[in-house]
């Protein structure tokens, strides 16, 4: 699936099935934003994802996006060289992901945010 927007020019990828380098036998959702910046969130073989130190997944039962609240949300950070204060380049910083909804917010190094609205 591919997600295009018109402002920001961002194009966001997420393709399910991959297989993730964390662990073996798991699969993963993968996310590239502009075909550039990717991450992965692994999930075990009952489809739950994992949530651990070493996959870099931070779980949250619950969070608060314009003014709506959702439930078990997933919360990864891009990995790339770029100091967010010395440069003038913005770039994805991390995602919010919900298996029950979907992709709910991307976080950009200038503290901007592009969030789900209902």
């Amino acid at each position: 699936t591919v997600l295009q927007s018109e402002y920001p020019i961002l194009s966001i990828s997420l393709n399910l099935g991959g297989g993730s380098y964390y662990y073996e036998g798991s699969k993963s959702l993968d996310i590239s934003v502009n075909y550039k910046y990717r991450l992965s969130f692994p999930y075990d073989s009952l489809g739950q994802f994992i949530c651990s130190e070493q996959s870099e997944v931070i779980c949250h039962d619950s969070i608060k996006i314009a003014d709506d609240y959702y439930y078990k949300v997933l919360e990864k950070q891009f990995k790339h060289n770029i100091n967010a204060q010395d440069s003038v380049l913005i770039v994805p910083k991390a995602i919010l992901y919900s298996a029950q909804k979907g992709l709910l917010e991307l976080k950009m190094t200038n503290d901007e945010t592009y969030a789900i609205y209902n």
